[in-house]
């Protein structure tokens, strides 16, 4: 919410007032008033100069909240000793921060805050994970590198392994077909670069002369892959499929 102020800029439309390339040369202005009357153009330009410098500074405040008025200096005082406490917990060049002036910035301590360089961390700070494969300068989570270490595996009917070279074996079962027809395939875990090689093959519910089918591999992506299963003269449903894959 604003704030307000009270501080004008002294003869704004600069009236009777040094320009720039006068009041440099002014001799008043470089040794300082004499006895006697202070020439109206040169004072006109002093008082111009502090005054629209301190009517920016408190309008600047005053967009920031803070009430900024010459009635009453202990309030501010406050304001201004609020502002510069602020400023006391910013690091400097050389990353080292002002612990006695500093006390709290959005709640928390100075030393609540870590460095841009060399940062220090306490308690469990969390990164987002990566995805298996990426191979980066970003911070890698637990979880990421559970994930990425050698022998990372699933078991399941539908599994994969993770070798030590980053390549990544998967393989899995369909559910039936029940004649001939297309299965989409989610893999287990999707390839982070590429996938190499798919093949699949009959799987049947016992040994039978008269079955004829044969599995077809189509649309292979990084997270999937297409089976189609082909009939041919001779037929006998449910028919399943299995397949593998490699890739990493």
């Amino acid at each position: 919410m604003p704030g307000s102020t009270n501080f004008q800029q002294h003869n704004p439309t600069k009236a009777n007032q040094e320009n720039d390339a006068a009041y440099t040369s002014d001799p008043i202005r470089s040794n300082g008033a004499v006895a006697g009357i202070y020439p109206s153009a040169s004072f006109n330009k002093l008082a111009y100069q502090l005054s629209t410098f301190v009517a920016a500074f408190a309008q600047s405040l005053s967009g920031k909240g803070y009430t900024i008025s010459d009635s009453d200096i202990a309030a501010l005082k406050t304001a201004l000793d609020s502002v510069v406490t602020m400023v006391d917990t910013i690091p400097n060049a050389t990353n080292a921060v002002n612990a006695t002036n500093a006390t709290n910035l959005g709640g928390h301590a100075a030393s609540y805050f870590a460095s841009l360089a060399d940062p220090h961390f306490t308690g469990i700070p969390t990164v987002p994970t990566a995805a298996l494969g990426t191979n980066t300068t970003q911070a890698a989570s637990t979880a990421f590198v559970q994930a990425q270490s050698v022998g990372s595996h699933s078991l399941a009917i539908n599994g994969y392994q993770v070798l030590p070279s980053g390549m990544i074996m998967q393989w899995g079962t369909t559910t039936d077909y029940s004649g001939e027809g297309d299965k989409t395939i989610s893999l287990p875990i999707s390839f982070p670069n590429a996938i190499l090689n798919a093949q699949a093959t009959t799987l049947t519910y016992g040994i039978n002369a008269s079955i004829d089918q044969f599995a077809q591999v189509h649309d292979l992506t990084l997270g999937s892959i297409g089976v189609y299963m082909q009939a041919g003269v001779a037929t006998t449903w449910p028919q399943r499929a299995c397949w593998f894959a490699i890739g990493y």
